[in-house]
């Protein structure tokens, strides 16, 4: 990188960060911005850009490539130009580019509206040897480096799904060197990293339209950087507790006894869920939301039954409907009817109803949800499913608004007044929206997951799931749209571009039935994630059916699963509240561990705290584990490892490699929670019924503490010679029982350990047993050496030599 930059005369005054510089506009000058927090822009007389941290370089454009091109075509500016492909790009000059620091740690570039032969605009920097995550939902790698990123939905024959599985683009990326990029653009476009053997040494994004709006983000920690740009689109909605438990779908269930099959079968095995999904088919007609007695028999006593069991229902959905070809034969027929004469739905250039050329949607008309009466006559409709007490929607497709088809644009026109150039990266989020709006006229904890969406539509749906995932250990390369490897994939980049809450099918969808092997190991992932859904394609994703062991396994995890949904809780509010993301890869948690960048693909954080590292090669029993700095506690086994090291650990099926971090204080439930929802059956066991108790699993190292929704704290305090844990309970909790590792703390471990309780000595109990059925705070020693207490009511417990 030149660093002369820096040796010139400024011709400009530095200003403060957060003042415009907008009048810094002088041509043949090299104009300089404080973005605060000891960040300084440069942007010299060339078009290059520099931006250093007292005084080294942290983000800067390769020599001699401008910050800012343009493509230029005077015949068919208007036609489709794939972003995609090999450019070349014309410097603008520097002098119309417009720089400021609307806050501290932002850099504001702006492009303004170039000249009507304008096809394409790029913003280009120089390929460093950083991590680059995020631009939304991929399945091939977590870090783009050497990749071609489309940030458009597009039909190819060259992967198997028939689409190029760009369903959620988000033109925004963050990189372990501290800095982040994002372009506030609706318009196709693509980012490359060094691809091929075009601009070896640059990372361009290219995107249709004559202007550019970029916010350069910089702060010392990634993760802060993928938090700020979360602010900036929209903080996520939270998605509502009962959620975070475990799910249950079928491809088809064909009748109610099915349906109540699965759901009793949950609660015999001890299998924890508090979602049913009902997909598709469900509906008298598509789409009329109004479930088909002919297969469910009578809607009210099934949803009763339902809920009876702690099951919230929740339904499978889509925004067509479809055009009769003569007099309707069904009330769906009579529904396109009505909405075709009030002019709901997305309308070609002649003023027809639109309908996605070549595609299993042909025929059918697409509501135009940026249409307030189109969205008010929708929401009515959906009112049959809500009325009947659906909690919730799965929500499909809608991603139809490619922006060209076979080369030639679709010539369509939404009542907003948006184009098929645009309207393919916003249609989801008014999609969403009306879905949200229904639930919330009869209840305000509906969920919504849907699969499309863009930059923005994390304040919108719940939760994102990635369609139609292979049903194995297939990674995304080839004809292949992924399976295993790729949800693992697809959760951290989602998570590092604005949206925190993903959940793939375990075991896929595409091939149908999974084997036992490739649906355990996809468990162990959903396990320790945010959203552990099971289904997909297929007779069944049923892990009992498979046989009683593979049932035991996933009853193991499911339970698991729900036990850390107070720790699941507490990232998502944190994510909805200041846009901390939830699954992290390793390069950004840790960004100084350079070994950690080439387990982006298959290691990844849960929050803070804990590890994860999934199997994703079929037939492997054991995997090489990057552990970084730190301490590292085995969730399952109390294994100790200490990093950063990398290390072969055996993981038989159902023992994930999953490891807790030195200092985390996890807030648990109690084992043994069927539901997270009220249910009558006597037989289901609910997290009211359970109220007063709450678990932990302390790993001490410094000072941290564990939160329960409810208001429940457990402090726990290094000190120089002792450590303390302090319970404040919060009505209706109680108690608390905590698992406490001593191992790296300043007490070396739990041998000769003296305990006190509000200042009196404790002697302790023979076993965990004991101490869970005490009714007065007690404490144990197990034969492993790691120290269970149960604290009773407000406690402060001191342990020392």
């Amino acid at each position: 990188m030149r660093t002369s930059l820096f040796a010139i005369a400024l011709a400009s005054s530095v200003v403060a960060a957060g003042c415009s510089t907008e009048d810094l506009s002088i041509s043949r000058t090299t104009r300089s911005v404080d973005v605060g927090n000891g960040y300084v822009a440069t942007l010299s007389s060339d078009g290059e850009l520099q931006v250093t941290r007292d005084g080294a370089v942290v983000m800067a454009t390769a020599p001699g490539v401008p910050i800012v091109g343009t493509y230029r075509d005077p015949e068919l500016p208007d036609a489709w130009h794939d972003p995609t492909a090999a450019w070349a790009f014309a410097g603008v000059d520097p002098a119309t580019v417009k720089l400021s620091s609307p806050r501290v740690g932002e850099l504001h570039l702006v492009l303004p509206e170039q000249d009507a032969t304008t096809a394409l605009v790029s913003l280009a920097l120089a390929l460093d040897d950083g991590f680059y995550a995020g631009l939304g939902e991929r399945f091939d790698h977590t870090d783009a480096r050497g990749t071609v990123v489309p940030l458009f939905l597009a039909l190819t024959t060259a992967i198997d799904s028939g689409t190029n599985e760009a369903h959620v683009p988000v033109p925004f990326f963050v990189s372990s060197k501290g800095y982040g990029v994002f372009v506030a653009t609706r318009e196709a476009g693509a980012a490359r990293f060094g691809a091929a053997e075009l601009e070896p040494d640059v990372a361009r994004l290219a995107f249709e339209g004559r202007s550019l709006d970029v916010t350069l983000f910089f702060d010392p920690d990634p993760l802060a950087i993928v938090a700020a740009f979360t602010r900036k689109t929209g903080l996520p909605k939270l998605p509502p507790r009962w959620a975070l438990a475990p799910m249950h779908w079928r491809n088809v269930w064909d009748s109610e006894d099915v349906v109540l099959e699965d759901a009793m079968a949950y609660r015999a095995l001890d299998i924890p869920a508090s979602c049913l999904w009902i997909d598709n088919p469900w509906q008298t007609a598509y789409n009329t939301s109004v479930m088909d007695p002919a297969r469910f028999g009578d809607t009210k006593a099934l949803m009763s039954r339902l809920a009876e069991l702690g099951f919230r229902p929740l339904a499978w959905n889509t925004p067509y409907l479809e055009r009769p070809t003569g007099a309707p034969e069904n009330q769906a027929q009579e529904l396109y009817l009505q909405a075709a004469d009030a002019g709901h739905f997305v309308h070609g250039a002649d003023g027809a109803v639109w309908s996605a050329p070549g595609c299993c949607h042909e025929g059918l008309g697409m509501m135009d949800f940026t249409d307030p009466s189109a969205s008010a006559f929708w929401r009515a409709v959906l009112g049959n499913a809500t009325g009947a007490g659906f909690a919730g929607f799965k929500l499909d497709y809608g991603e139809d608004l490619v922006p060209q088809f076979l080369g030639s644009r679709l010539a369509i026109r939404l009542a907003s007044g948006e184009t098929d150039r645009t309207s393919g990266r916003s249609y989801p989020l008014a999609y969403h929206r009306t879905y949200r709006e229904a639930l919330a006229e009869k209840r305000d904890d509906g969920f919504l997951i849907g699969r499309a969406s863009g930059y923005g539509g994390q304040t919108e749906v719940d939760c994102i799931w990635p369609g139609d995932l292979d049903n194995g250990f297939q990674r995304r390369e080839g004809k292949d749209v992924g399976g295993l490897p790729a949800a693992v994939v697809a959760a951290q980049s989602l998570s590092m571009s604005g949206f925190p809450t993903f959940g793939s099918d375990t075991g896929g969808y595409r091939g149908g039935q999974p084997t036992r092997e490739a649906l355990l190991r996809w468990a162990e992932h959903t396990a320790f994630s945010i959203v552990m859904q099971l289904g997909g394609a297929g007779e069944h994703h049923n892990p009992w059916l498979y046989d009683a062991e593979a049932g035991a396994i996933y009853a193991k995890l499911a339970r698991a699963h729900m036990q850390l949904v107070p720790y699941l809780s507490r990232l998502t509010r944190t994510a909805s509240t200041d846009g901390t993301p939830t699954i992290l890869p390793l390069a950004l948690v840790f960004p100084a561990d350079l070994a950690g960048y080439a387990h982006g693909d298959d290691q990844y954080m849960l929050g803070p705290d804990l590890l994860v590292a999934p199997i994703v090669t079929e037939g492997a029993d054991r995997r090489l584990v990057h552990f970084p700095e730190g301490s590292w506690v085995h969730y399952f086994t109390d294994a100790l490892i200490d990093g950063p090291a990398d290390v072969e650990i055996e993981a038989p099926l159902g023992t994930p490699a999953v490891f807790v971090r030195a200092g985390a204080v996890l807030p648990l439930y109690p084992d043994g929670i069927d539901t997270l929802v009220e249910a009558n059956d006597a037989t289901v066991t609910t997290l009211a019924e359970r109220a007063t108790d709450v678990e932990a699993r302390v790993v001490v190292r410094g000072e941290r503490r564990a939160a329960w929704e409810e208001g429940t704290t457990l402090d726990v305090t290094e000190g120089e010679r002792a450590v303390n844990v302090r319970f404040t309970p919060n009505l209706p909790v109680n108690n608390v029982v905590a698992r406490v590792d001593l191992r790296r703390s300043v007490l070396g471990g739990s041998g000769g350990l003296a305990v006190t309780l509000d200042g009196a000595a404790m002697s302790p109990l023979a076993d965990v047993g004991l101490v869970r059925a005490s009714t007065e705070s007690a404490y144990t020693i197990d034969a492993a050496g790691t120290l269970w207490v149960k604290l009773v009511g407000p406690a402060d417990l001191l342990l020392s030599r």
